[in-house]
């Protein structure tokens, strides 16, 4: 299979949004100030936004229900995900183009600053304000199980590190099921 077979079909409601190397541009996705996209990183300030207003994490439109979350299972422990859900057709997407997801990348980046930092070398760049990292004992970590769990809402919570994130303590789960990777 070549790389451009694994480029999946664009859904028609994310048309209009910005890709890179055939894939689209999240709503959250870090944006440089000239408008590059850095794939891969998440402008923390449109998660908050997400997650306070129930927008979907990729298209950027309001949540209805049923909503999916997808989460590692050291977030379906905490029972919390910090990243926005999305509605079932950018979810269906995501698990198809991200390569954390499918199975593309089987490791975590080595050191994402680096990465950052060369795709930006413009110093009024807002970009190391507002982008989010993983946390650094996932730098270069073999990539972990994801799972696709199904709601119809959640609760906004704040965790114990002091970021939003949403909460599913006493929300009913409508299925829940182990992303599959190509």
């Amino acid at each position: 299979m070549s790389a451009d077979d694994r480029i999946p079909n664009i859904p028609v409601h994310l048309a209009d949004l910005p890709t890179v190397a055939g894939l689209v541009v999240p709503f959250v996705g870090l944006r440089h100030n000239n408008g590059q996209a850095a794939l891969g990183m998440t402008d923390y300030r449109l998660v908050t936004k997400c997650l306070r207003e129930s927008l979907c994490g990729v298209c950027g439109q309001p949540l209805r229900r049923p909503m999916v979350f997808l989460m590692r299972p050291v977030d379906l422990a905490r029972n919390c995900c910090s990243e926005p859900g999305m509605c079932p057709p950018c979810a269906a997407y995501t698990q198809r183009a991200c390569p954390m997801l499918n199975g593309q990348m089987d490791h975590y980046r080595k050191a994402y600053p680096q990465f950052a930092k060369r795709e930006c070398d413009d110093p009024a760049c807002s970009c190391w304000a507002w982008f989010s990292l993983p946390s650094p004992s996932r730098y270069g970590a073999p990539a972990e199980d994801w799972h696709a769990l199904w709601t119809g809402g959640y609760r906004l919570i704040t965790t114990e590190t002091g970021d939003l994130a949403a909460g599913f303590e006493g929300i009913r789960v409508l299925k829940r099921r182990k992303v599959q990777r190509l």
